[in-house]
């Protein structure tokens, strides 16, 4: 039996380059559950083909398409100071910064040790917010290792907060970036305490 949210037989679809789908019409394939249409504009067809008009035109060899093909990817933090936010993030999560993607207003950061990417920095002139409705928790095993890390994230360049909403004996301690950025530090092994930060 497959794992959840693996693609199977019964969720994809054989797409042959001469087929088109329009408004009206859905596709079915040597038995396999019918993908129903239009499929929104612009959509690419795994690289064989994309969206025009209500119509998907293919070329090449035919492909299979499965309804769900996305994965979970990386936290996004939106930064004025590109440099400023490298140098945090690297130094406080042991990231190195790649040139993969890399422009002026991006930032790529991927784990030390190769395993892949961890977090992505963008230029953003967007206000911060005082109770942002997505944010970072940093993860420590203990008590004392999360006091050790804070106070290591403070010299970094993080700003303790006078955050209004802890529970009785929190297990997190709410800290901001050098960009105003909330986060927090779990003690794991004290986890979980009651609400975490409100939105």
């Amino acid at each position: 039996m497959p794992e959840p949210g693996a693609n199977s037989p019964s969720r994809c679809q054989l797409l042959v380059p001469s087929w088109k789908i329009n408004a009206s019409a859905t596709v079915t394939a040597y038995g396999s559950r019918p993908i129903a249409s239009p499929i929104p504009a612009g959509v690419r067809i795994r690289d064989r083909g994309t969206v025009s008009d209500g119509n998907v035109r293919l070329s090449g060899s035919p492909r299979t398409y499965c309804g769900n093909v996305l994965k979970l990817g990386f936290p996004v933090v939106g930064v004025v100071d590109l440099d400023r936010a490298v140098a945090f993030w690297t130094s406080g999560l042991d990231l190195v910064a790649t040139t993969e993607w890399q422009s002026e207003e991006w930032v790529t950061l991927a784990y030390a040790d190769g395993s892949g990417r961890a977090l992505g920095l963008q230029r953003s002139n967007s206000p911060v917010q005082a109770r942002p409705r997505m944010h970072l928790d940093l993860l420590a095993d203990s008590v004392d290792e999360q006091v050790a890390e804070v106070a290591r994230l403070v010299g970094l360049g993080a700003v303790r907060t006078d955050w209004d909403a802890y529970p009785p004996d929190p297990d997190f301690v709410v800290l901001a970036d050098p960009e105003g950025n909330l986060f927090c530090v779990i003690d794991l092994s004290h986890a979980p305490s009651g609400d975490h930060p409100a939105s």
